[in-house]
């Protein structure tokens, strides 16, 4: 499943000109991350965390491309150009997307 959603946030944030990704897990304690390679030319660093406190957020994030978390919570302010201008998707975006595309049967 956590393969899968990645596979979709780099989908979803790729721009044709950027080969190079950096991946942020801020809570691997809870979401440990499967291992993960990108097709060529398409390059990934991960950057894990076993936990984060609120407060190291924004300095994790600030080079990030793709946020993944499960229960930190971030703020209009951390997710803005400022604080982490190269970002692009976070997990959440995904179950959005995810949630409005399934048939509601």
């Amino acid at each position: 499943m956590l393969r899968r959603l990645l596979r979709k946030a780099l989908l979803l944030a790729m721009a044709p000109s950027q080969t190079h990704w950096v991946i942020v897990a801020l809570e691997t304690f809870f979401c440990p991350l499967p291992n993960f390679m990108l097709p060529a030319p398409h390059t990934c660093e991960f950057r894990n965390y076993e936990r984060t406190r609120p407060d190291q957020i924004a300095e994790r994030i600030r080079d990030a491309d793709i946020v993944i978390m499960t229960i930190l919570p971030l703020t209009a302010e951390l997710l803005s150009a400022e604080v982490a201008p190269r970002l692009k998707s976070t997990n959440p975006d995904l179950y959005r997307e995810r949630t409005q595309i399934q048939d509601p049967k």
